[in-house]
């Protein structure tokens, strides 16, 4: 064999071991890239997994929030309800206490009224009394009159209005006071024979 021969065996000898190594190094650099391809698609669904639970907890907490936006609607509806009973209650307040304000002007005007009546009442009344004190004068000077006329009238005239004579209430206040006794026991002292 000649030296031509040997070199052309040799380089194809390298030629196939060469196609060989870049066909070995081909398929271990694509088992590389896709084996680095299956670790970022796993780091990629590792953190896609990572922000699904984030996701998930804001979730959570958006729907913790809006449970609470709802309860504080609530409560201001409730809220709201309340200062509006309110208001009817001060619109009902005021309404009475306007209406106390016209009864007590008018109790005011009726009591000025009362005043005056009772001042006339008071002066008809001070003359009712003289012209009783003026009846009573005529009716002794009469009643001493008839008994100086008909002495058969002393015993009915006198017991009607003397003073020696006491009422049901007299005799009671004279019983219960202890004056009765009183009384009888000094009759002697009080009124010798």
């Amino acid at each position: 064999m000649d030296k031509i021969e040997i070199i052309s065996s040799i380089i194809a000898a390298c030629a196939t071991v060469l196609t060989g190594v870049y066909f070995i190094v081909k398929k271990l650099v694509s088992a590389g890239m896709n084996k680095e391809k299956v670790q970022r698609m796993e780091g990629r669904v590792s953190a896609y997994g990572a922000k699904q639970n984030e996701c998930g907890e804001r979730f959570h907490a958006n729907e913790k929030a809006v449970s609470s936006l709802q309860n504080m609607e609530s409560r201001v509806d409730t809220c709201e309800a309340r200062q509006e009973k309110r208001e009817e209650r001060v619109y009902s307040l005021e309404k009475i206490a306007a209406e106390t304000t016209q009864n007590l002007a008018l109790m005011r005007s009726d009591f000025t009224v009362m005043r005056s009546d009772l001042a006339v009442m008071r002066s008809d009344f001070r003359n009712l009394e003289k012209n009783v004190d003026g009846m009573r004068d005529i009716l002794s000077e009469i009643s001493a009159w008839i008994m100086k006329k008909d002495t058969e009238m002393i015993p009915s005239l006198s017991a009607r209005h003397s003073p020696r004579t006491l009422t049901q209430t007299g005799t009671g206040l004279l019983n219960m006071s202890g004056g009765k006794e009183c009384i009888d026991g000094n009759l002697a002292f009080s009124f010798p024979k």
